[in-house]
């Protein structure tokens, strides 16, 4: 007989957000303690929708910079259009609202016909991802410059590597974290900030969130 064992007795045991799929590689993502009530993480914490409708609600991730320079990817798993930005929020973004909406705690590129960024609701002439496609963002601390992006093209005609054009330019030092905003059920959306998880090229001197 072909002896059977429980997970337990094997030594592993899931956690929060683990769907039972093979664990991803060492690192961080989502924070389950760090999000609004009606926010749901599977995957390990790196995909996130919610259970709601006509309602915004944030999360935000459980590594955050305030120097040097960072590069972030997130991947469209099941759109509906308008219902989502992905960017960056600093500690006094509310969960309960959406990304740039109090005009200084949160800086997006939402999933709408023209990718507009928030705040205000500046239209990037971009188009925005649809399945298997990727919105981008990049942060340099030192000098507070965010870019904002979808599907390897950066609003406005950005160069991160060159410094040039940024979508937002912040305070310089900013302690940010990696944010993303779901509005309505049905829009699933996986983070990609580990070294490796990246399609599009990293800009010049940029690393990986982590």
């Amino acid at each position: 007989m072909i002896p059977t064992f429980q997970l337990g007795q094997l030594g592993f045991s899931r956690g929060a957000g683990d769907t039972g799929s093979p664990p991803p590689p060492t690192g961080d993502y989502w924070n389950p303690a760090d999000k609004g009530v009606h926010i749901v993480l599977s995957n390990y914490n790196r995909t996130a929708e919610t259970d709601t409708f006509g309602t915004w609600y944030s999360v935000r991730s459980i590594t955050s910079h305030s120097s040097g320079k960072w590069y972030v990817e997130n991947e469209i798993d099941t759109n509906v259009p308008n219902n989502q930005l992905f960017g960056f929020a600093n500690a006094s973004q509310s969960l309960n609202a959406f990304l740039g909406s109090s005009g200084s705690d949160g800086w997006g590129i939402q999933n709408n016909s023209g990718s507009s960024v928030w705040p205000g609701s500046s239209s990037t002439g971009l188009t925005p991802p649809i399945a298997t496609e990727r919105n981008m963002a990049a942060y340099d601390a030192a000098t507070g410059k965010i870019w904002l992006g979808s599907k390897g093209a950066w609003a406005n005609s950005g160069d991160p590597a060159a410094g040039t054009n940024p979508t937002f330019t912040i305070t310089p030092g900013t302690t940010l974290y990696l944010a993303e905003s779901i509005r309505d059920n049905g829009m699933v959306s996986t983070i990609k900030n580990q070294a490796g998880e990246n399609v599009y090229t990293i800009p010049s001197g940029f690393s990986m969130w982590g």
